[in-house]
């Protein structure tokens, strides 16, 4: 009976492993964006990055777009950040994701778009758009 019992249990325990390795990413994005970390924030990020704040969108590379996201965090410091959406495109190992960044005095909805490259998860796309 016990054996009965323990093979389920390894199996939802593998099953929800899988799940939180996919999402690790978005966790550790989600984390970023509420501390206003622009250096943990990059860890994320493709080679190459395209940001867009309020509009205004440039091509960076990592390098560059860790100083602009400082910057962005200075002037707007986390209250908050939380998803209100995610989903995939199937093909291509694309992912986005919705959310809302807070901060004292500006909301934002922010646009994150994710692919996979080498085996590994990196967001490519980032857009703030103030609400």
């Amino acid at each position: 009976m016990k054996r009965l019992l323990f093979v389920p249990v390894l199996l939802i325990l593998a099953f929800s492993s899988a799940l939180y390795g996919q999402s690790d990413e978005m966790g550790n994005t989600s984390k970023s964006l509420n501390m206003g970390s622009a250096k943990e924030l990059v860890k994320n990020f493709d080679g190459m990055i395209e940001l867009t704040i309020d509009g205004q969108s440039e091509s960076y590379s990592k390098t560059r777009a860790e100083v602009v996201m400082k910057e962005f965090f200075k002037e707007n410091p986390a209250s908050s950040f939380k998803y209100i959406h995610q989903g995939g495109a199937g093909q291509g190992g694309l992912k986005y994701a919705i959310g809302k960044y807070s901060s004292s005095s500006n909301s934002y909805r922010v646009l994150i778009r994710f692919k996979e490259k080498d085996g590994k998860t990196f967001i490519y796309n980032m857009s703030f758009t103030k609400e």
